[in-house]
């Protein structure tokens, strides 16, 4: 997604502008922390310890700021950029609650699809950072409340899942 669409988007956004009681002030181009998991997971076809056993990788992607988890089908394409300091927000969750919160969402997603208790074999994990547009609304200073919307810049959806 380019700039000006994103302040397009902005602009229409009335959910953003009611919740914040401002209008839309600036947009900047943020990179915020996010982890993928790889999950490779043992399950039984059948009940019993003899039924047939089978492994399937299972991909979870979670927020190293917010804690949000989704599992998904392929990543989106990994590139080098040298962003600059201010524009990298820190991961605020440690790295064992994300792999607690990946590990929850993947039984929840293995037990709901296929209706088995999973059983985890091994984790591959992969820091990285998504770009986003922060679409502020008011003034931004120091002191004053921050309201802002992100906008996905790579154009990688990620829905919910359970």
């Amino acid at each position: 997604m380019t700039k000006e669409k994103a302040e397009e988007q902005a602009r229409k956004n009335w959910i953003a502008r009611l919740v914040s009681r401002r209008e839309f002030s600036k947009v900047e181009l943020k990179y915020f922390p996010y982890y993928a998991v790889n999950m490779e997971v043992k399950i039984e076809k059948r009940r019993g310890i003899f039924g047939p056993k089978e492994k399937i990788n299972v991909g979870i992607i979670v927020s190293a700021t917010g804690g949000h988890a989704a599992v998904y089908n392929e990543l989106p394409k990994l590139s080098e950029v040298k962003p600059s300091r201010n524009q990298l927000c820190d991961a605020t969750i440690d790295k064992e609650k994300i792999l607690a919160k990946a590990k929850k969402e993947m039984e929840n997603f293995v037990i709901k699809r296929i209706k088995v208790i999973p059983r985890l074999v091994k984790t591959d994990v992969t820091f990285f950072y998504r770009p986003y547009w922060a679409t502020y609304y008011g003034e931004v200073k120091k002191g004053n409340k921050v309201y802002y919307l992100p906008l996905q810049a790579d154009g990688f959806k990620i829905g919910r899942t359970t």
